[in-house]
């Protein structure tokens, strides 16, 4: 929608679905705590990306008060929580017109492969790694898993995750904000 002052506002509609992941018992998780927690977390990385740092108090309590017993979504409200509690610790870059981000991509190829891009991508999230999977480049049919944005490209994370998944060739690219 563009405003008279020539500013444009977006407004965007997010549906989000919960896969299961392994097996969970009738009446374990409440659907509402765990729709809580899965909102709690995507806000959060949301006030990560966008530097957010006055939305962190309330949801680090948030995050912390979500009565969760699935262990994955347990570990990443914990360590979403911890990344809010000292953004700059965690490597995460402010997102500012001028910021250079870096995301280490660890596989590309089709859509077609978005199942095997899920599986990695949940493997690198329960290792504690801020992964996600996003367009690659300008092909339209093509995805690439992605993990984080850092200020800066540091080799040492490169080494570290083809040390931790073999078979997969890290590699540093730009992100635009």
């Amino acid at each position: 929608v563009e405003r008279e002052d020539a500013q444009k506002d977006h407004r965007f509609a997010v549906t989000i679905t919960l896969e299961l992941i392994g097996s969970v018992r009738r009446g374990e998780d409440d659907t509402a705590a765990l729709r809580e927690a899965a909102v709690a977390c995507a806000e959060a990385q949301d006030a990560l990306a966008q530097s957010h740092s006055e939305r962190a108090a309330s949801l680090i309590g948030r995050l912390q008060q979500a009565q969760i017993s699935q262990p994955r979504l347990r570990k990443l409200a914990a360590r979403l929580a911890d990344d809010l509690a000292d953004p700059a610790r965690a490597g995460v870059a402010p997102l500012t017109a001028t910021a250079r981000t870096w995301a280490v991509q660890m596989a590309s190829g089709p859509t077609a492969q978005r199942p095997a891009a899920e599986l990695l991508t949940r493997r690198l999230v329960d290792a504690g790694f801020p992964a996600f999977i996003a367009p690659a480049g300008a092909r339209a049919n093509a995805i690439a898993v992605l993990v984080g944005r850092y200020r800066t490209a540091d080799p040492a994370l490169l080494i570290e995750l083809a040390r931790r998944f073999p078979g997969t060739t890290p590699t540093w690219v730009e992100v635009m904000p």
